[in-house]
């Protein structure tokens, strides 16, 4: 019970020159890729990558060791620092926002120069000790210098 039909067919000299020309391309791309052409990593040449100006968040300071950070960051009680803000009607309940415990009028704190903020010493030394080099709160530098 032949037919004759035949319902597979060679492919034509065109779709074989389209698949050629797909497989130059694909290849063309993978050797530019390979070297370079058309992906430059963003260190390559600047360590902001294509940004042709500094951007004013870096810093190129090198950070400072954990024990000399302590040493510039003074240890006083909170007391002392209620006094003053009560002198400038500042007034609230004031937490750390590292341990998420109220201060209290004994507790030895670290008030930052750079932006006023208030921690536990533990708290930010254990910050520190981590590596951390900016203000648990709003990421300035704990050190201005």
């Amino acid at each position: 019970m032949a037919s004759g039909l035949c319902y597979f067919s060679f492919p034509t000299p065109y779709v074989l020159l389209l698949d050629l020309a797909g497989l130059v391309r694909y290849a063309v791309f993978v050797v530019s890729m390979r070297l370079g052409f058309l992906y430059r990593r963003p260190d390559a040449e600047s360590p902001t990558g294509d940004i042709d100006h500094p951007v004013p968040h870096m810093d190129t300071r090198p950070p400072l060791s954990p024990t000399s950070l302590k040493a510039r960051l003074p240890v006083v009680k909170f007391e002392r620092l209620v006094e003053r803000w009560a002198a400038r009607e500042e007034e609230g309940e004031h937490v750390c926002v590292i341990c998420m415990r109220s201060f209290e009028g004994s507790h030895e704190v670290r008030e930052l120069s750079n932006c006023a903020h208030v921690f536990h010493t533990a708290c930010l030394d254990s910050w520190m000790d981590q590596g951390r080099w900016t203000c648990p709160l709003c990421r300035s530098y704990l050190s201005s210098s």
